[in-house]
């Protein structure tokens, strides 16, 4: 196997444990080959190999966002982004399950490596101003959300969240203002 290429299957009955279990497994035997200080042999089929391994892991965390298993999707997402540190539609993904994780930090430096990797990619801003939204980080995600609606005009998605910033930070104000000084 050039370079311990991690093959994952996943069954169908198979439990959630018991596949985090086998992943983690297969990459302690790929990292221990890969750490056997052998000299690694060039291998024509890496360029490939990596281009299946990284397919098959996104598919993985596509499927585990199906099912609303985020832990297992930032897992597989994580892996793939080792694989490939060029792919923003990983961070994208990864930045998504962040926050569906209550981890909206985390998401918010996904989306952030998401727009540095492919800043003409509109759902790049969107996925920015959504961990924005979830820090409570108003202006920030209006900022973003309109970058990405500058990107894409035609996207309903991107046009209704710049609003809903609007209305939220309407709000923040309006509750500032209500507070009186502290």
């Amino acid at each position: 196997m050039c370079h311990g290429v991690l093959n994952i299957m996943i069954k169908g009955k198979q439990s959630d444990k018991d596949s985090n279990f086998q992943l983690k497994l297969n990459a302690e035997v790929v990292t221990k080959k890969e750490d056997s200080g052998a000299p690694k042999k060039p291998c024509a089929k890496d360029k490939g190999g990596d281009k299946d391994k990284k397919a098959e892991l996104k598919l993985l965390g596509a499927k585990a966002v199906e099912r609303k298993d985020y832990a297992a999707a930032l897992k597989f997402y994580s892996e793939a982004i080792k694989v490939d540190p060029e792919d923003a539609t990983l961070y994208s993904n990864r930045s998504l399950c962040h926050l569906k994780s209550g981890q909206a930090h985390d998401a918010l430096a996904d989306a952030i490596a998401c727009v540095n990797v492919q800043p003409d990619w509109a759902k790049g801003y969107y996925r920015k101003g959504a961990a924005l939204m979830s820090l409570k980080e108003c202006k920030e995600a209006c900022d973003a959300f309109l970058a990405g609606g500058k990107l894409n005009p035609a996207s309903v998605e991107i046009h209704d969240a710049f609003w809903e910033a609007i209305e939220a930070m309407k709000k923040q104000h309006s509750d500032r203002q209500s507070a009186g000084p502290v």
